[in-house]
């Protein structure tokens, strides 16, 4: 086990439950990490599917600290992200989708992004207009949209690295029924950089119909969202032109 002395940059927070496509995820990301990373897996499954996959993955990377973390009891997707929130020890928290993959040479270009603001955007090839290369203010970020579905697609676990003191664990786990917890509990997120280039691959094994009150839901947070950042209110319907077919590069 890699021991780390002093606070890492960054903590990547996976949260499982029977994915096989972990081991891609794992393939694609860990040999990218700097040496001022940490990785923790969150098995949500209580026959232990992900621990040979993270073991192998631990054998063969000797250079950041790979933590795997077993759960009792399945506790829902949603709890499992949030418990991330609490998570390692890292100044930024990334947490990703067990079935999504990075494109090579992309984690170089968000560490760069690092210490400048409370969120780094990540998107794929087909996540429509994103305001690439933006640095500045969430609500300066958002004015500039034309179209603004990407602030609806960005809810997506993969898609953002978050200053960890810019997220509130508090409204997360409010928010727990909702099954988008970490939108709402990454609100108050002040300033965003939007990466120039894609960087992920978006894996389509989720869709917007599992969360058959979707719409509700996201018309709440943006709402909220809208409120908290002094914008007019974003309506679902500007948000909407978006499916997970068309944020993944596949």
């Amino acid at each position: 086990m890699v021991l780390l002395m002093h606070q890492p940059l960054l903590t990547v927070y996976i949260p499982t439950f029977q994915r096989p496509e972990l081991d891609l995820l794992l393939s694609s990301l860990l040999p990218q990490l700097p040496l001022n990373s940490e990785v923790i897996v969150s098995d949500n499954c209580p026959n232990r599917f992900a621990e040979r996959i993270v073991k192998n993955h631990s054998d063969k990377t000797q250079h950041i600290p790979i933590l795997y973390s077993a759960r009792h009891q399945n506790i829902g997707c949603s709890a499992n992200i949030v418990r991330g929130i609490a998570s390692g020890s890292g100044k930024y928290l990334w947490i990703i989708g067990d079935d999504d993959r990075l494109l090579p040479n992309s984690v170089s270009r968000i560490v760069n992004q690092l210490g400048n603001t409370d969120r780094v955007l990540l998107w794929s090839e087909k996540s429509g207009e994103v305001g690439s290369g933006f640095t500045g203010s969430t609500r300066d970020w958002v004015l500039g949209l034309k179209d603004r579905s990407i602030i609806t697609a960005a809810t997506l676990i993969s898609s953002s690295i978050w200053r960890r003191n810019a997220l509130s664990m508090p409204l997360g786990i409010e928010k727990l029924d909702t099954q988008y917890p970490l939108a709402w509990a990454s609100t108050p997120a002040e300033t965003i950089s939007v990466l120039n280039r894609p960087s992920l691959i978006v894996n389509s094994t989720n869709s917007e119909n599992s969360v058959p009150f979707f719409p509700q839901v996201i018309a709440e947070w943006l709402e909220y969202f809208s409120g908290y950042h002094n914008l007019p209110v974003i309506q679902f319907e500007e948000t909407n032109h978006w499916n997970f077919v068309n944020v993944e590069l596949r």
